[in-house]
């Protein structure tokens, strides 16, 4: 696991190597353990690739970065890890290919050789690399299926500049730094900026599943992979779960592949339990668990987390989160780059603290609510799916004699369920998976960013669902949350909180051999009369005591509105108020104000908004 950068040049390349030591400068946790770069100014343009590493496979400096081929005719960066390298590399030696290493580094660059930017297609793991071509003065960039490791570009007069993370491209003085108000808006609606935007105009993230050839200065940008939901297997339940047990043990056995020591991330709920569980399975080592709670016991998990540990007899180490904790924030703020607010970032920043001073890799359970259908919004939408099928005054007519005997609650539920019903599919499902509706963000905004709601708004969502083929509404839904949430917010959020302290996340429940099968499976399999991860929980139910799987859903969430109430209300004004936010001109910092002091009634939880601003906030205090 790494860090990448490289520079680009289509003239004179200047301080074109400065400009990558200095990138990698600001990557040090990526790879604390070596450090190196190459540089090609043969011709033009000419190209600086730099590398940090943290070295989990081959320790020896044969595993030194950027890498080149037998005659220095290619050369790779890469960040990540290529679990079925193993195989890839014995047939590249049947092909005649020659190794001077034992890494999965050497073997892409020589699939890169045999195969040209087919290459990824054989790749099974996590990764974002670059590849240099002296021969054909070509880049060629890509990253892995789902969206684990990040890989940002700025195309700019001179040149290009790739790098692992955006705020690397910040120092770059040729790379402008205009704010990317539809990016603006994006955020405070979903909490996060999806690719290709950034936070800047000028720096764009390659998508999940693509590659990026630059050559004679023109950029091309393909898609080689995507989930395929049909034709649906014909495949019985009892047999479908014994393919599932089968490929979730492979898929954890071959990411124990490490010379450095490894251990799980256990939050107590069944993704993260039934990897525990793989492990102990498929490892004669005792299992290093660790988990993180709070104070507040409903939102804590840690019991949960220590039966699974008692019962696997795993090394076992938590660590409690209180309000004190955001003391972090800036520094959190200053390792993600560019606004982000999922608040479970908090907690998963000093779960990776604490896992750091065990072990050097950690597997988690990331991934399973998107693959089974999990969250709650997936019920809610085959419901409403079901519902549409009717005559729509029919059940118009119903509800609304239903109204006058309903309490205050319940009228707004049955308005909101009336205007749900109103709505096509992609938009419903867009409304469910929309946190900050726009009447908000209109309140919530003002000058140029007020415009941009509604002049330039994209309806991000809708296309995404409507880019999906599958006839099945629940399909669509998984597959828009694989397009978006997965990759753009539960992704960042591990990359970022385990790179910050130099550790690497392994996620076997993203293997995509995985994902293919469970892909294929009948929807009723996965959700089930309202059941929802139906056959994973079947699967893996045998695997802890009697009854422990029969809990609802807790996720992996934080107190804010009783922390923001409490301990932390000075803190947020101070933040909030006074600061490079409130005279940007951007917002309407009185219905801000009426936010944080819990006067709009509209808003029934505060706590995720007032988290958005804050956020916002401390990045405008730290980059803007």
């Amino acid at each position: 696991m790494c860090g990448i950068a490289g520079s680009i040049a289509f003239s004179q390349p200047g301080g074109a190597r400065a400009s990558v030591v200095k990138m990698l400068s600001s990557m040090l946790h990526r790879g604390p353990d070596d450090y190196g770069i190459h540089e090609d100014s043969t011709a033009f343009p000419s190209a600086v690739l730099g590398h940090r590493r943290l070295s989990i496979l081959d320790l020896t400096d044969a595993g030194h970065q950027p890498m080149g081929n037998e005659d220095g005719t290619a050369w790779i960066v890469f960040n990540g890890e290529i679990y079925n390298y193993k195989e890839l590399r014995a047939g590249l030696l049947e092909k005649g290919h020659s190794f001077s290493s034992a890494t999965d580094t050497e073997t892409i660059l020589h699939l890169y050789e045999e195969y040209g930017s087919e290459c990824v297609t054989f790749l099974r793991g996590m990764f974002a690399f670059a590849i240099w071509d002296c021969t054909k003065r070509s880049l060629f960039l890509a990253r892995d299926r789902l969206g684990k490791k990040p890989l940002y570009y700025a195309k700019h007069a001179g040149g290009l500049y790739f790098s692992s993370e955006i705020q690397a491209l910040y120092p770059m003085q040729d790379v402008g730094k205009k704010l990317n108000l539809t990016a603006l808006d994006l955020y405070f609606t979903h909490s996060y900026i999806p690719a290709p935007h950034s936070i800047y105009h000028e720096i764009k993230k390659l998508p999940p599943a693509s590659t990026m050839l630059m050559r004679n200065g023109r950029i091309t940008i393909n898609k080689y992979w995507s989930l395929d939901y049909a034709p649906k297997l014909d495949i019985s339940y009892s047999e479908a779960k014994r393919e599932l047990l089968s490929y979730l043990e492979d898929a954890t056995r071959i990411r124990l592949r490490s010379d450095v020591p490894l251990g799980c991330f256990l939050s107590g709920g069944v993704d993260s339990s039934a990897i525990v569980a793989m492990m102990a399975r498929c490892s004669t080592d005792r299992v290093k668990t660790f988990s993180i709670g709070f104070p507040e016991k409903e939102f804590d998990e840690t019991s949960y987390a220590k039966t699974v540990a008692a019962y696997y007899n795993t090394d076992h180490h938590e660590f409690i989160v209180e309000p004190r904790s955001v003391e972090v924030l800036p520094e959190l703020i200053r390792h993600y780059g560019e606004p982000y607010a999922d608040s479970s970032a908090l907690p998963t920043w000093y779960l990776s603290a604490m896992t750091r001073k065990h072990v050097t890799v950690a597997l988690n359970g990331d991934g399973g609510d998107e693959l089974f259908a999990g969250y709650n919004w997936y019920k809610s939408g085959m419901r409403l799916a079901i519902l549409s099928r009717f005559a729509p005054n029919v059940v118009t007519e119903f509800l609304q004699r239903l109204t006058p005997a309903c309490s205050a609650g319940k009228i707004r539920q049955i308005k909101r369920l009336l205007q749900l019903l109103t709505k096509d599919h992609a938009h419903r499902f867009a409304d469910l998976r929309t946190e900050i509706k726009a009447p908000i963000r209109q309140e919530l905004y003002a000058g140029d960013l007020l415009s941009e709601l509604y002049e330039k708004r994209e309806d991000y969502l809708v296309s995404l669902y409507e880019q999906c083929c599958a006839a099945d509404e629940l399909d669509r839904m998984l597959n828009t949350d694989v397009m978006s949430y997965l990759p753009e917010e539960l992704l960042v959020k591990v990359d970022r909180a385990t790179m910050a302290h130099s550790l690497e996340a392994r996620s076997p429940l993203l293997d995509q051999h995985l994902w293919e099968f469970v892909a294929k499976l009948p929807s009723s399999f996965k959700l089930k009369g309202g059941k929802k991860k139906h056959i994973f929980i079947d699967s893996v139910s045998s695997l802890f005591p009697d009854g422990f799987l029969n809990r609802p859903k807790m996720g992996f969430s934080v107190p804010l509105h009783s922390w923001f109430q409490g301990d932390l209300k000075g803190y947020i004004d101070d933040r909030i108020f006074f600061g490079k936010m409130a005279s940007s001109g951007y917002f309407n910092m009185s219905y801000i104000r009426r936010i944080v002091d819990n006067q709009v009634p509209e808003i029934r939880d505060t706590g995720g908004l007032i988290w958005r601003i804050l956020i916002f906030a401390e990045w405008m205090e730290a980059y803007g």
